[in-house]
């Protein structure tokens, strides 16, 4: 037998797929704008000046540079490196040194583990098997980090160095460094990085790259010090002291201005000098 369902139940069968489809439609809305809990971060880079941190082997703080925020972006949980592997220690660390870092690591892995999307760990646990000489597994984490917070800064710079003074890969060195400044321009200490790889006889892709690699940084942060009085002593090896004392003049400005007497004093007289 079939049923007559009449006009009062048709209405109240559109009421609920009306209400249904208004549902739907925001919890999409909401998901769009929160995205998956399980998503990576993005890295906006603040151009500021920056301290770099130290890796000591008596001192498990992981190094970085640069100022950054954190938003949301999505990723594929698939590309998520082994990040529980022990570290691979080289045979110069110590038996007391290896046992802090291993504490540490342990201890690091196990927030990787609650949270894959810490930015800040990922460094962490890089700069951990740095220390204890596992330079392969360093790169992996660091490499992640790269890929999955493409502008940040940190990631890029540890690369940097650790190509450019541990592995002897001086084009990598370049590459990471060069992306560290576009992410960060306020990252004074890898213009100084790449100035002194162009200037080492390792890696020199122009016959001008030292020269114009300080000048960009110095365009990027006209109040710098550093950098006007690498320059200009750079200038006065080449011999042209005309442009070293541009430079010279530049520094004591700046110096100046962050009420740095002694140290105005002591470019007046190295300018003096010459």
């Amino acid at each position: 037998m079939r049923y007559s369902w009449g006009m009062e139940n048709q209405k109240k069968i559109y009421i609920v797929i009306g209400i249904v489809v208004l549902v739907l439609v925001a919890a999409l809305f909401v998901w769009q704008r929160t995205g998956s809990a399980a998503g990576p971060m993005t890295i906006v880079p603040i151009a500021t000046t920056s301290n770099v941190t130290v890796q000591k082997q008596g001192d498990i703080t992981a190094s970085g540079r640069g100022n950054y925020t954190i938003t949301k972006i999505s990723s594929t949980p698939s590309s998520i490196p082994d990040f529980k592997a022990s570290v691979v220690f080289s045979l110069d660390i110590s038996a007391d040194v290896r046992a802090v870092l291993n504490a540490r690591l342990a201890a690091t892995q196990a927030e990787i583990g609650k949270d894959t999307n810490d930015f800040n760990t990922w460094i962490t646990l890089g700069g951990l098997y740095k220390m204890g000489g596992d330079y392969q597994h360093a790169l992996t984490m660091w490499n992640y980090a790269s890929l999955t917070w493409p502008k940040n800064s940190v990631s890029f710079a540890n690369l940097g160095d650790l190509y450019m003074n541990f592995l002897h890969d001086y084009s990598k060195a370049n590459s990471n460094y060069l992306t560290d400044v576009k992410n960060s321009p306020g990252s004074i200490e890898s213009y100084v990085d790449l100035f002194n790889l162009y200037t080492s006889g390792k890696y020199t892709p122009s016959a001008m790259a030292a020269e114009d690699i300080l000048k960009k940084g110095i365009q990027a942060n006209p109040t710098s010090i550093e950098l006007p009085v690498t320059l200009a002593r750079y200038f006065v090896s080449k011999g042209n002291i005309s442009e070293a004392k541009v430079q010279f003049e530049l520094a004591m400005k700046n110096a100046q201005v962050a009420g740095q007497t002694t140290l105005v004093s002591d470019l007046q007289n190295e300018e003096a000098s010459l």
